[in-house]
C-alpha cells in the first residue's frame, strides 16, 4: 500500500482552525465565510474549503441538531410555565409574563419545525460540545 493510499484512508483530524470555524458557525449560523475569514485572518477560499469538509460540516450539523433537540424538548415545559404565569391571579405577574413572551418573539428565532418557532440560546451546551470536540481531536493526535 502506498503512502498516498494510507493518507487517504486515515480519518481527517480537526485542527484548531476547524474548531474555530465550527465555533463561529454554531454561534452564528448566518455568519459568512468572508466574516469568518476576517476573524481568523485567513482567506475566504480557505474558510470555504475547510467548512465544506465532511468532518467539519458533520460537526456543525451535530451541534445544531443537538441544540434543536434541546429546544424541542424544552418547548412543552416552557409553554406550560408561560400559561401558568399568564393565568396567575396577580395581574402584574400575568402582564410581565405576557411582556416577556412578546419580547422573546421580537428577538431572534430558531425554527423548530414548519409550524413552530421559539427563541433559546443553548450556548453553554454548545460550548461543552466544542470542548468535547477539542478533547476528541487531541486524543486522535
Amino acid at each position: 500500500m502506498s503512502s498516498d493510499n494510507q493518507k487517504q484512508s486515515e480519518p481527517y483530524k480537526l485542527d484548531e482552525i476547524d474548531i474555530k470555524i465550527i465555533a463561529l458557525k454554531t454561534e452564528d449560523p448566518s455568519i459568512s465565510d468572508q466574516e469568518i475569514a476576517g476573524k481568523l485572518n485567513l482567506s475566504r477560499w480557505t474558510i470555504n474549503q475547510r467548512r465544506n469538509r465532511p468532518e467539519v460540516k458533520g460537526k456543525i450539523q451535530d451541534i445544531q441538531l443537538t441544540a434543536l433537540q434541546m429546544i424541542q424538548d424544552l418547548y412543552p415545559k416552557a409553554i406550560k410555565n408561560l400559561e401558568t404565569l399568564i393565568d396567575n391571579e396577580d395581574p402584574q405577574v400575568s402582564l410581565n409574563a405576557s411582556k416577556e413572551i412578546i419580547k422573546s418573539l421580537q428577538t431572534q428565532k430558531i425554527e423548530v419545525d414548519a409550524n413552530l418557532s421559539h427563541t433559546i440560546n443553548p450556548k453553554e451546551s454548545v460550548k461543552e460540545m466544542l470542548k468535547e470536540l477539542v478533547d476528541e481531536s487531541n486524543r486522535l493526535e
